[in-house]
């Protein structure tokens, strides 16, 4: 698992912004994990050197620098180093196209760049008072193009879920859409939700504002959109489920940006999540319900007495739980976060009328014109058609227990689904909320 990520003190976060810090590339020699399956942090890349020190100028051209490289990409932040961490990867991995950015970026790493937040954060300042200028500009000119990478928050789709529910398939078919570019589980947010909503709430939105900044920078750049694109671009970036828990200051971070959630109830992602756990005669089910994965969740085993669960039941009691809390959080906070709510049955109906509903409402929301052809509708329907058909080819074929509805275990679940969701309590779980971002060895 990720290593820990301690959030430094105020006096020590003081120090290291005051402090006259630079740039550190660093070579890659060892890293933690064998499999890059689970989130990272800077802990995992376990041994690095450090063979270069770039100086911070006064308009920040190093970061320029670093940021147009086409091999190198945001990875995560590291709150101990008080950084972020950029990836320069050993050759092109068309990052961008995969169902999980992540697992690319540290499985492919050969380098990395520690570039201090305060640094970060001050060269965002400029960047953005460039392009106020540059968009105001056009607006008034016609003639006027911009010719470098930026994001708008009105191009920004952000879409939060509850795990298990065609969210991959979802944002993969809005890449068949020109000049629409996709982001899957970028990994800073792991290390945002380590930070205090209560105190350090607007340094969390400068910093959501800024990574995503960042990343459409990147993606643009690697694309080179502006220079084979007239139209805008839209971004469709994918967070994890736990990233619903601080969804919050993604919308306030960019506040003209879209937001949707894609929503399936606890007993089918516990059932989704059971019929692959029993494929490989179970192999999958030892790795995702591992005490190492649910540590966090430890805490609450003991105090609603399930300390000898564990296992396939643990998993589902641990997601079934998560699922409750999300659910109260987009009660809660929807009329101000959330600007369309699905369900995984609702576009697996008619992918096509649903692609058509969500630009339709995006345009609304956002007042920019995406306009695409039917054909194109049809042609991003059938990523979600065909992503479907192939994954229940997948389970036909690997399933263990042919007759998963009447498996013990997704039985059990069922029940363990209505009983604990009643005993935990919104109270109970909102307390394990900063648990489920830590991630320990």
């Amino acid at each position: 698992m990720g290593a820990v990520e301690s959030l430094p003190t105020q006096e020590r976060r003081q120090e290291l912004e005051e402090s006259n810090r630079k740039i550190g590339k660093y070579k890659v020699i060892l890293k933690e994990k064998v499999s890059p399956a689970m989130p990272s942090t800077l802990g995992d890349f376990k041994e690095r050197e450090l063979i270069e020190e770039i100086d911070i100028d006064e308009d920040y051209s190093g970061i320029d620098q670093i940021l147009e490289k086409k091999l190198v990409s945001l990875h995560c932040l590291s709150l101990t180093e008080w950084s972020f961490v950029f990836v320069e990867l050993d050759e092109d991995r068309k990052i961008y196209e995969q169902p999980f950015i992540y697992s690319e970026q540290y499985k492919y790493a050969e380098s990395l760049y520690l570039v201090p937040i305060e640094h970060v954060l001050k060269w965002f300042e400029r960047k953005e008072e460039k392009q106020n200028s540059l968009m105001n500009e056009e607006n008034n000119n016609d003639d006027v193009r911009i010719e470098e990478p930026y994001c708008s928050g009105a191009d920004v789709n952000f879409i939060l879920s509850t795990g298990r529910c065609g969210s991959t398939l979802i944002t993969k078919s809005f890449s068949k859409f020109p000049g629409c570019y996709i982001l899957q589980e970028p990994e800073y947010v792991y290390q945002l939700g380590l930070m205090d909503l209560e105190t350090d709430s607007e340094l969390m939105i400068e910093i959501a504002k800024v990574a995503t900044w960042v990343q459409t920078f990147q993606v643009s750049h690697y694309y080179d959109h502006f220079l084979n694109h007239e139209s805008r671009p839209m971004y469709c970036i994918k967070f994890r489920s736990e990233a619903t828990f601080i969804g919050e200051i993604f919308a306030k971070a960019l506040p003209e940006s879209f937001v949707t959630f894609l929503y399936r109830n606890a007993k089918k992602v516990t059932r989704s999540m059971g019929r692959i756990a029993v494929q490989n005669d179970g192999q999958w089910l030892k790795m995702v319900a591992s005490d190492d994965m649910v540590k966090s969740f430890l805490p609450i085993k003991k105090l609603l007495g399930l300390e000898k669960i564990t296992g396939y039941d643990l998993m589902a009691v641990y997601w079934s739980s998560k699922i409750y809390t999300i659910e109260k959080i987009i009660e809660e906070t929807q009329e101000e976060l959330i600007h369309f709510i699905f369900t995984y049955e609702s576009f697996m109906a008619n992918p096509v009328e649903f692609l058509k509903h969500f630009i339709f409402l995006k345009n609304q929301r956002t007042k920019v014109n995406y306009v695409y052809s039917d054909e194109l509708y049809e042609i991003a329907a059938n990523v979600i058609n065909e992503g479907h058909s192939q994954q229940n080819s997948f389970f036909d074929e690997m399933i263990v227990d042919k007759n998963i509805d009447e498996n013990p275990y997704i039985l059990g679940i069922y029940e363990l689904t209505e009983k604990y969701n009643k005993i935990l309590g919104y109270d109970a779980w909102d307390y394990q909320i900063k648990q489920t971002f830590r991630f320990e060895d």
